[in-house]
């Protein structure tokens, strides 16, 4: 049997072999024999990437499309590891957006490579900001390439904002994992400017704010992970605020 009639049933995307060829095209053909592995393991977690690139793509499944051999080779290693529902969004659309005509398109490759990098608190807060700020400055025409124009992009979240969004437990260390994504997301550049602290603090920054909290920036690479993320196909971080999105996940 070919790759695609390899499969076995439970698996919504990999168990079918017409949507499995609509979403990657011949690029399908590099699964071969690892299917069936796939089955055996029942790699619900693949799947789970792959159903939300499917739901993504909505009816553009129906145009003729392949995805890049590397970007799905990316998404197959890191994929089949990720428990993580967020997470398996943000490689579901990194799929989802490597879909072009030619399958020579494989910017999701260095997207990928980011990703590999960051944690899922990271992710979340990623998520998060982004979500925020374009909901803060949609409409706005921005150069996000112009370091005075992002300035005019600045906000603030209150703390406790995050806090409820990145839905910690007891048991996790909050000022701890603020500190690691607030200084892991600048070295990815993903975020800029950012300062953090109780309103005192802030206040001697030049903010009169009423509650701890955090202010940043948004970045042209961090535009780019989150429009990507959200299944934007060829978007380059400069239509945050004024694309519309193929897929808008829930809040979180």
């Amino acid at each position: 049997m070919d790759a695609p009639t390899a499969v076995g049933t439970g698996l919504a995307v990999l168990g079918s072999r017409d949507v499995l060829l609509k979403l990657l095209g011949p690029t399908a053909d590099y699964l071969g024999n690892e299917v069936k592995t796939f089955v055996q393991k029942c790699n619900v977690n693949l799947d789970n990437v792959f159903q939300k690139a499917v739901k993504k793509l909505g009816t553009d499944i129906e145009e003729s499309g392949t995805v890049n051999s590397r970007v799905l080779k990316h998404v197959m290693d890191e994929g089949r590891f990720c428990e993580d529902d967020l997470t398996a969004e943000y490689y579901g659309g990194i799929l989802a957006s490597s879909r072009s005509s030619s399958g020579r398109d494989d910017r999701g490759v260095a997207i990928i490579a980011l990703m590999k990098g960051l944690s899922v608190y990271q992710i979340r807060f990623h998520y998060i900001a982004y979500t925020i700020c374009r909901d803060l400055f949609r409409g706005q025409i921005r150069n996000l390439a112009d370091h005075a124009e992002v300035e005019n992009l600045r906000f603030y979240v209150p703390t406790r904002v995050f806090s409820h969004a990145m839905g910690f437990t007891d048991a996790e260390d909050r000022g701890a994992i603020l500190v690691h994504n607030l200084f892991g997301l600048h070295r990815h550049d993903l975020i800029d400017n950012f300062t953090s602290g109780d309103s005192g603090y802030l206040e001697t920054k030049g903010r009169s704010i009423p509650e701890a909290g955090v202010i940043m920036q948004p970045t042209m690479q961090g535009a780019e992970l989150y429009l990507w993320a959200m299944g934007l196909k060829g978007a380059s971080g400069t239509e945050l605020l004024t694309a519309e999105l193929p897929s808008v996940l829930e809040a979180v």
